[in-house]
């Protein structure tokens, strides 16, 4: 977080050490991390580059939003809201939109 100048702009930075070592697809790093920032699972929107963190953050309720790496390309990601090749593929508050109405 610090070699990136991220310290500092998350109300929260949860991690599997935070829910006795549960790792995903368990959902309890994502449910740990709603409640922190005090919202609710169906309120929160996840990004994510894996399968079983998607698998995490629908499991716990949320939104999610797959952004594959090139290791994680081929993966299945059916289960995902949305899927972008890139973060900047398209603005926050479209995506949004596109989530909240269902659309793939």
């Amino acid at each position: 977080m610090a070699r990136l100048g991220l310290n500092g702009r998350f109300d929260a930075v949860c991690c599997r050490d935070d829910v006795g070592n549960k790792g995903k697809p368990s959902p309890d790093v994502y449910l740990f991390a709603a409640q922190a920032v005090g919202v609710e699972p169906n309120e929160a929107l996840a990004l994510e580059d894996s399968r079983n963190g998607m698998l995490a953050a629908k499991a716990a309720g949320m939104h999610c939003v797959v952004v594959p790496n090139e290791i994680t390309v081929g993966m299945n990601f059916d289960e995902a809201d949305a899927q972008l090749s890139r973060l900047n593929e398209m603005p926050l508050v479209k995506l949004l939109e596109k989530v909240q109405n269902g659309e793939k």
